[in-house]
Order: structure tokens, then sequence, then C-alpha cells
């Protein structure tokens, strides 16, 4: 194929600017004294900082954590005995992140907005990290933490130098560490806020693991690239219906917010639910999911009623797990996020000493605005209980929660008590009571809230447990009897089962008339003799709420069996001999009582479906020669195996050989059908459309371009679009085109030729004659379905030559049918490459084409059932009128060579079994094709 008929196919400089400053002297009497030039003075604008103070608590006892390293950018600092801290200097911004590290806990995250001389408040509650185990890097493990369904499972060799990349060898420690934001929804790291900062979205978490890994030097690790983890999520929510697929979220720990990557399962049985899912790296990871966001609109004031400016308002979720947090503003008004339809807690806080009161807002599905103002305390407080835990009646098995809302100076700490006694562990402000059961009902909760400055006590809220309400149903048959037959002097059992509350009583009959003592599930009759053949059998089931009646089933007995006997054969399968592509049939015949069933074997192996007594093979290939087939016949009393017979596969004849390999070249009688669009255009260096009436000599052809009219005649076509076409016997250089293409391309220049086209072909025919010895004879006759893609990649060299590469690919289940050989290739895989090589220049006596290269990567088609592989290639080269030709391309099935075509200085031949046969003349390049 050459570049020409390729062709035919496819028809500030930056200004910069110098600017000096100096400065110049001057002196009296009209002399001027020019003196030296003065470097401007650049007076340094000092950058607003601000302080960052705030308390390091534990999350489960709300205990001051001492010693604990706080992170801010380059500042650091250490929490005090009490937990606090305070870091002055810190650049003001509208978001800062803090880090706090203790030994023993989970790093925290907190952001915080940080403003020119002024104080933001920064407080963390950090979770204790859970018991490290040691584990062997070089095999699967899995990391558990005590007492929890927290786990990650690793595989073998999956773990590198989390800085280096590093292989790992030797122990190394691992733990999972869960974090519940149900009991405590301010122990998440960061402020559940999203990386999707465009629309300041903001998550709900239903639970979240840390997961720690470092080698014996302390090193961090982490799954190497390529490699993942399966992770379990123990559920914790507040939310009463948690989703059964859940997105997850990893911590970027350089900015604190939330990355979304990967979901999660939710698997296992309440109250022991996880979320499961595959993760690529190791951080905390999270499940959330996205929440559907009002907000809560008030003002904050100070103990004199004077508006509170930067008071941090907090809102933190009662009926889901999550919070937020803004900033009140000059005027003391301030917005702040809660999840819609849900209820929530709002209060402010302002320095370590001043706190508001608590309220308690939604549910709502609008925006909320809050009548009075929060209210700051001016000196520590003491704690006060705000909303007192409630008292819930549940049904046997629900999931029973508690919850308070108490003000007073922080840290507030929290112990539950069930009946007076403290519940180990229970130190939130909210409280799981546990599937509740018949023994918890009456049981009293209050829960003990404490400071420095005192505690209180809560009223008692008590579960009540209403029985399990269990509905009356009438009887349902969900198992009927029946029918059977037996042996005269045998018995048979008659099943059913109905279901209904209270449970139904059974009563067989055998007519109308009941049965006695009949009155189970099942019933067996005594011996039965022939007489009793045709007897009608029913039963009734009973219960407060009716009765329902059985299907009637009929009884048969029989006289007694001949004598069974176990399978022989009678007629032996025989071996075959046949030719590649047809089908050889295999028959077997086998006596016995009960009549034997079949199946029949390949090599010893069951073929599938094959359970008649003939077996029909499929269209075979050479690599079936010699394969053994058969048949094991099987009844009650055994089984026995045939003979086995012989498959004999003969190659076919030289002149068949011939005929297939003929066929390796219908890729490109694909792709010439194809090109019926691209007729409307010149073949010249500048691609134009013709008028459709002046393409044919006789018949008709319609075309659209980008499904649209063509342009009119002459215009140069795009470098893209959309061409199609339909012939009706038209006649283009001898040849007759009857049916539809269409061709989508897109190409970035054609000289040389680079970008990628899409054929679609229907029913498109190309007929070609000649006259030999006055006698018309049909060369070509082919027809073409289906679709294709080529892709086009050119280069030039500095020597002027121009390559240009043509890769062509035919879809699954494209075919050509050859009407002279009636044989139809149906392609399945690979393509067909061409490269041409031309040079610049070129004179009527002196060809510019220098190479021609075809080359068959794995092409596969199938002919009659056989598949066939077409691998290799051959190159001509021309110098002059000097052509050599080399290589060849080679057919074969099942590994077997059928013949090959190869090139010499004359042409293309084809070689099969030592017969050489011309393939065609090679006039030029296109004539190769």
């Amino acid at each position: 194929m050459s570049s020409k008929f390729l062709r035919g196919l496819l028809g500030g400089m930056a200004l910069s600017g110098l600017f000096v400053l100096a400065g110049c002297g001057g002196g009296g009497g009209g002399n001027e004294t020019v003196g030296p030039t003065v470097p401007p003075v650049i007076v340094p604008v000092p950058t607003p900082v601000g302080t960052v103070s705030g308390l390091a608590l534990t999350s489960d006892t709300s205990t001051p954590i001492a010693s604990a390293t706080v992170t801010v950018g380059a500042l650091s600092t250490t929490t005090a005995a009490d937990g606090s801290f305070s870091i002055a200097k810190v650049p003001a911004a509208d978001r800062v992140l803090i880090k706090l590290q203790a030994s023993g806990f989970v790093d925290g995250f907190t952001a915080v907005a940080v403003a020119a001389d002024q104080t933001a408040r920064a407080s963390a509650r950090l979770v204790r990290a859970a018991t490290s185990m040691s584990i062997d890097p070089t095999v699967a493990s899995n990391v558990t933490a005590a007492g929890s369904n927290a786990r990650v499972a690793l595989s073998a060799n999956s773990l590198v130098n989390a800085a280096t990349g590093a292989a790992v060898s030797g122990t190394v420690t691992a733990s999972v560490t869960p974090i519940d934001p149900a009991a405590d929804p301010q122990s998440m790291p960061g402020d559940y806020t999203t990386s999707n900062t465009a629309t300041a979205e903001r998550i709900e978490s239903f639970g979240a693991i840390k997961v720690s890994l470092k080698d014996a030097t302390g090193a961090k690790l982490n799954l190497k690239t390529g490699s993942t983890a399966t992770i379990r999520i123990p559920l914790a929510s507040r939310s009463a219906a948690p989703p059964a697929s859940i997105p997850l979220f990893y911590l970027d720990e350089t900015t604190g917010r939330w990355v979304q990557e990967g979901s999660a399962t939710l698997a296992g049985t309440a109250p022991n639910q996880y979320y499961e899912g595959s993760v690529l790296h190791f951080t905390v990871w999270n499940a959330d999911k996205p929440l559907d966001t009002i907000y809560v609109n008030g003002c904050v004031k100070d103990a004199a009623g004077m508006p509170a400016t930067r008071a941090l308002v907090k809102s933190i979720g009662i009926d889901y797990s999550g919070s937020a947090g803004s900033y009140s503003n000059t005027d003391g008004s301030f917005k702040v996020a809660i999840r819609k339809a849900s209820k929530a807690t709002v209060f402010a806080e302002s320095t370590l000493d001043q706190v508001s009161n608590l309220v308690s807002v939604g549910p709502s599905n609008v925006d909320i605005t809050l009548t009075d103002c929060l209210t700051l305390n001016s000196t520590a407080t003491a704690p006060a209980i705000f909303v007192q835990p409630q008292s819930v009646t549940l049904a046997s098995g629900d999931l029973g929660y508690l919850i308070v809302s108490a003000s007073g100076s922080k840290p507030l700490k929290y112990q539950w008590l069930r009946n007076g006694v403290a519940i180990p562990g229970a130190t939130y402000s909210f409280l799981f009571t546990g599937l509740a059961s018949a023994a918890d009902s009456g049981a009293k909760y209050s829960v003990v809230v404490s400071n420095s400055l005192g505690s209180v006590t809560t009223t008692d809220a008590v579960i009540t447990v209403s029985p399990p309400v269990v509905p009356t149903s009438a009887p349902v048959f969900s198992l009927q009897p029946v029918a059977q037959s037996v042996v005269s002097g045998g018995t048979i059992t008659l099943t059913a089962a109905a279901s209904g509350v209270p449970a139904p009583t059974y009563q067989w009959k055998r007519g109308t008339s009941n049965i006695v003592g009949a009155t189970s599930a099942s019933y067996t009759t005594p011996a039965l003799a022939l007489a009793d053949s045709g007897a009608l059998y029913s039963v009734v089931a009973t219960n407060s709420q009716g009765s329902v009646s059985s299907t009637a089933v009929t009884l048969t007995v029989a006289a007694p069996p001949v004598a069974q006997t176990a399978p022989s054969f009678t007629q032996q399968p025989t071996s075959v001999t046949l030719s590649i592509g047809s089908s050889a049939t295999f028959t077997a015949l086998a006596t016995g009582l009960p009549a034997p069933t079949y199946q029949w074997r390949k090599g010893g192996t069951n073929i599938a479906a094959a359970t008649a007594a003939s077996y029909t093979t499929p269209a075979v290939a050479l690599v079936d020669d010699g394969a053994a087939y058969s048949v094991v016949a099987t009844n009650s009393l055994g089984s026995v195996t045939s003979t086995s017979a012989t498959l004999s596969v003969t190659q076919t004849s030289t002149d068949q050989k011939i005929a297939l390999v003929r066929l390796m070249t219908m890729a490109f009688d694909f792709f010439e059908a194809a090109t019926l669009p691209f007729e409307l255009t010149t073949d010249g260096d500048l691609v134009k459309f013709l008028s459709p009436a002046t393409v044919c000599s006789s018949g008709s052809i319609t075309g659209s371009f980008n499904a649209g009219t063509l342009p009119a005649a002459n215009q140069l076509v795009p470098l893209s679009g959309t061409l199609a076409a339909t012939a009706s016997a038209c006649s283009i250089s001898g040849t007759v085109y009857t049916g539809s293409s269409s061709v989508a391309y897109a190409l970035t220049s054609t000289q040389p030729n680079n970008g990628s086209g899409t054929a679609t072909v229907s029913n498109m025919r190309l007929r070609e004659t000649s006259n030999v010895n006055n006698a018309v004879v049909v060369t070509r006759d082919f027809t073409a379905n289906g679709g294709g893609t080529a892709t086009f990649a050119g280069s030039v060299a500095t020597s002027g030559d121009i390559t240009n590469d043509i890769t062509m690919t035919l879809a699954s289940g494209a075919t050509v049918n050859n009407a002279l050989s009636n044989r139809t290739a149906s392609f399945v895989s690979g393509n067909l490459a061409v490269r041409t090589v031309e040079g610049p220049g070129g004179t009527a006596t002196t060809p510019t084409l220098k190479l021609f290269r075809q080359t068959y990567n794995n092409l596969t088609f199938q002919v009659g059932g056989v598949t066939y592989v077409a691998t290799g290639g051959y190159d001509f080269s021309y110098s002059g009128f000097t052509v050599a030709g080399s290589g060849a391309a080679i057919l074969s099935s099942g590994g077997v060579e059928v013949g090959r075509i190869r090139a010499t200085a004359t042409g293309l031949e084809i070689v099969v079994d030592g017969t050489v046969v011309p393939l065609k003349a090679a006039r030029n390049a296109d004539a190769n094709r």
C-alpha cells in the first residue's frame, strides 16, 4: 500500500523589560554633580501572626495528656501536665493544620483559623493505640486488635520501606487501632472535611482504623506499588441505618483532609458488623459517606452580654457521627454545619476557661436560626446537665443507645452506670446499651459528669423491653405430598410441611376418610398390595386460625420388576479417519436394566453434554490427530467403559491448502472494501471531493460527509471526519462495488501519515473480471462485513525519506467471504502491519518507492470452525527498476504449518508441500497488497 494511495485515502516571542532604580545628587550654580547610584531601601512587610492554644486529652477518659508534641508548620511545643499548650507567632491563615503526637496514642490532626494578634483554640482528643504484634513480612499475615473485629490482611512480600521503597526483611511490628466516632465524634483525626474544597464537602463517619507498620529499626513501612491489602473497619455509627456499601476515605496528613479512594461492603452480623474493602496504602482509613448539610445560624455573647468575636462554635451529631466548627464574626454571629434532617448539639468555646451553654437543634430539612445567643461563662464552671438521658422502650433485639448533653469547663469526663454500678469503658457522652432482651427490661442508666470543679449525676433513664409480637396466621403448605410408586409388598412414606402461627397439627386421609393415628408431618403406609394402586392420599393442616388441605396424590403399586442387570456394550465405538475441518461421529450401544446412561470421553476426560449413544465432534484440526474417544455406560448396578476409538486427522489436499493460504490476504480485501467512501476523492497530493456522478463508469453511488451531504466537487477533504457511501453495481476502474461502507478518520498530517481511522462495511461485494482467450473470467469476487481500525504513524528522515506505518486490526467477528473458493474467513484477533519508505523527488524512470514491508502479527481467523494463525512477513526493496524480495508469512493451524507466502524478485508466491504457485505479480507496492 503506497503513500500515494494513503494520501488519496485520507486525503511568539516574549518581550522583557529591564527596570533600574538609581539615585542622583545635585549641586548649585548651574554645575550639577551626578552622585553614585543609590540602591533602593526595601522595608520588609511583617507577616501577620497569631497564637494557637488548646488541650490534649484522651478520647476514652478525657484525661489530660502531658508531654505530647504539638506541631504547627515549623513550630512545635509540648503539652504541660494539665494537657495544655500554646504556640505563638503562628502565621495567620484561614486554615492551619496542627499535629499532636503522644507515646501510646494515634496521631491527632486538627485545623483552625489563625487571625493576626488573636488566639485560636485547637484542642484534640487522642485515641489510645492498640497493642502491637510481630509478623513475618515474607508470609501472608492478619493484623488484629484485641476485643475488636478490626483487621488488616497482608499478602506475602507486600511491604516496603515507606521512605525508600526498599524491600523489608526481619520482623515487622504491626498494629491496627479502631477509632469509634459513635462514642466520641471528636476523636476522629481531621475535621470531617474532604479534599473536595470547591463544594465544602463534609462527611459522616461509620468507623475508622489506624494501621501502623514498622521494621526492626523503627522505620515506617507501607504497601509496595501494585500490592493491595484487605481491611476491616468495625461499624461505629450513631445512624440507625448504616449503608450496605460505602466509600472509603484516607487521611491526607499534609492537609488534614479526607480523600476518597475505593469502597467497602458491610459484613458480619449485629452487633459485630464491619466494613470490608481493599486499599493500596496505609494511613488512617475511614468508612464515610458525604454529608447532606444544612446550617445553624446564631450568635455568641460573653458574660457581659457583648458580642464575642472569634469564639469557636462546634456542632456534634446526636443521631449521626460527625462534627463541624466555625468562628464567630465581629458581631458575634456564626454559621455552623449539621447533617440535614438530624439532631445535634451546638456550643461555643472562647478560651480554656470560657465555654457556652449547649443547645440541642434539629431535626430540620432547612437552615436553623437560634432565637437566643450562646453565652460564654466568665469563669470556670462546674458541670451542669443540659439534656438528661431519656428513657426508651425497645423491642426485643433492638439496639439501644442513650446520650447526655452537659455544659461546664473542659475537659468534661463521663461515667455511665447501670443500676448504680459503673459500666467499664462507658466513658463517653454516648452509650450503646446493646441488643435488648427481656433481662434488660427495667434497667436504670445514669451518668456522672465531672470536671476539676465538681461532678453532677443525671436522672435515671429506664430501658423498657417489650416482648416480641408474634403475629398469628392460618396454615399454608410449604411442602406438598408427592405421588409415588412402589412394588407390591412395599411401603411408602408421604411427607408434607405447613407453616402458621400457632404451629399447625396434621391429619392424613385416604380418600375422604381419616387415617387413625396419622397425625404427624409424615405418614408411612402399611405393606401395599396391587389393589391399593390408584388410592388418593392427602393431609389437613389445622390451627386456631383455620384449616387447609394439601393436594391429593395418587399411589401406584406395581408388580415386582424383572431382574436388573449391569451395563454391557453390544456395539463398541470404531476409529475414524477424516480431514481437517470435518466432524467425526462415534457411536456405541449398551444394554442393561435400568437402561444405562452415557458419558463420552476424550483422552479419559469427560466431554461436556456428550451424554447420548452417539457423539459428533466439532470441526477437527491437526492437533486432534491420535485422540482417543471412549464412552462410559452407567446404571444403578455399575459402570462399564467401552474400548477406545482413535481419531486420525489427515492433512487437506495441496489445492485446499493453497486456497487457505490465499485467505491470509483477505484482511487486505476487507480494508479495500472499506475504502469505498474514499473513491469520492482524487488520488493526488491534494485530496479533494469529486462529484458522485463522475465516480462510476456504470451503476451508481451515493455518499455523505459527517452525516450530511458531500461538499461541492474540488473542495479539499478535511483532516478528520466521517465519510460514508452506498454503491449499487458501481464500476470503478474495472471493479464493481455493491454494498455500504463508512470510515471515520482523524489525521494530524498526511505527508507523512499520522492518525487513525475506523471502518465499517455491510454486505460490501467487490467483483472483478478479465478477458481470457476471448472469454470473461471472474478473477475476484468477495463480500465483506463487520468493522476494523487502522492507525497511521509516519516520519520524515533528514535525507528526505518518508516512512509511513499502518497497523490494520479487524474487529472480532468481521468476515470476508471468497465466492470463488466458497470459503468464509471469520477474524478473531491479531493485526496486519504495512510499512512504506519513499525517497524525495523521482522521475518517470526512477521510482520514489524504496521499501514495502508487510507483517502478520498473529492474525487469527477461522474457516469452517478451524482456527488458523498467520505470522511473519516479507519485504520488497526497490532500486530503480530492480526489485528484491525477502521473507515469508506463515499460516499454521494447531501449531502445524499449512503453507506460506514468500517474497521474491518477481513477486509473491505460495509454497505448500513443495508446490509453488504465484500469488500476484510484483508490479508495484499496491500490487503487492
